[in-house]
Formats: structure tokens, sequence, C-alpha cells
């Protein structure tokens, strides 16, 4: 019994010295402000099918980078654009038996965006994504 206690206190000890040590961090001051969240499922002729998310984002401070998105639990890279005063932040969720298929990796999150700023990665939960109707190509 006493072997577990010496054994488990260093690690204690070490998970209080260093409380910010996770790569994936999210935090309440968040350096932008999603004005709106949706997604919506398409379809272009018999073998083509996907899902495109879409974000648009203001007031976003200085060095911030966008990496990914995870939406149902799938995770692929982010597309900026600017539109208006906004950017828009699009990911595609690719289907069917078509070569577009870029980099998807399935994992556990879901609905999450993935950033970093001043150097530092987070994550921000994507909480209310409207959905739109679906849309034919």
């Amino acid at each position: 019994m006493n072997r577990i206690i010496y054994i488990t206190n260093p690690i204690i000890v070490i998970f209080f010295i260093f409380p910010g040590c996770g790569v994936l961090k999210n935090k309440n001051n968040i350096p932008f402000l999603i004005s709106d969240a949706s997604y919506y499922t398409w379809i272009a002729g018999e073998d083509e099918h996907g899902t495109n998310i879409m974000l648009r984002l203001k007031n976003i401070k200085p060095d911030v980078e966008f990496d990914s998105l995870i939406f149902r639990n799938i995770k692929v890279p982010v597309l900026v654009s600017e539109e208006n005063d906004k950017l828009l932040l699009r990911g595609v969720i690719y289907g069917g038996t078509s070569g577009l298929k870029p980099y998807m990796k399935r994992v556990e999150e879901s609905n999450r965006l993935i950033y970093r700023y001043r150097g530092e990665r987070y994550i921000y939960i994507l909480k209310n994504i409207r959905r739109e109707e679906m849309k034919y190509y």
C-alpha cells in the first residue's frame, strides 16, 4: 500500500505543477466571434455528394490561424476566404465514388474548430450549427 502512495504522489505533483500541458485547449477569451454557423448536404450527379460546413467569423484578432474543422466525427482542413466584412471558413466532407476526396480523418470528437493563436493550438466547441436545405448541382 505504501508503494502505491509513493508512486502516485510524484504523478499528482507533476499535474499540479504543469496544469497547462495539453496540446488542445478551450479558453473563454476567444480571439474571434462566430456570427453564423451552418451546414448543408449536396449532390452533384450520380457519383458525388457531401456536406459543406460554413462558419462566418468577425472581430478576428491578429495572429489567428485556422487549421481544421471537425463535424460529425470527421476532421477536414478548412478553406478560408473573405466575404464582405467577414471571414468565411468552409469544411467539405466528400462522399460518393468520385476522386474528389481530400484529407479526411475519423476522430472521436465532434463539432469543433481547431486554430492556432500566438503559436499555441486551441479548440473551439461549435454549438447551434444551423441546417440548410439540400442543394443539387
